[in-house]
């Protein structure tokens, strides 16, 4: 018996599907400590102010004559004064 002819039939071509892009979260920088953040929108610094001396407005930001950060704060007996941050 006589066999029938073979006929090969190629697969069909897969496309070639480049990789997903990997997502990496990078968490966001921390804040600068406080002693080195600039003043907010209206905020100047008084310098050089001594620790403990007055001050007139509260809640305002200075620097000694040595670099350090400091606020006007009231205090215990409700005058306002120099303090370290």
């Amino acid at each position: 018996p006589a066999r029938p002819p073979v006929t090969t039939v190629p697969a069909p071509a897969t496309p070639a599907v480049p990789p997903a892009p990997t997502t990496i979260a990078i968490p966001p920088e921390p804040p600068p400590p406080d002693d080195l953040q600039p003043p907010g929108e209206g905020e100047e610094i008084e310098a050089p102010v001594k620790i403990w001396s007055r001050c007139d407005k509260e809640g305002a930001l200075g620097r000694t004559a040595e670099g350090e950060a400091v606020r006007c704060l009231r205090g215990r007996h409700g005058d306002l004064r120099w303090r370290l941050e």
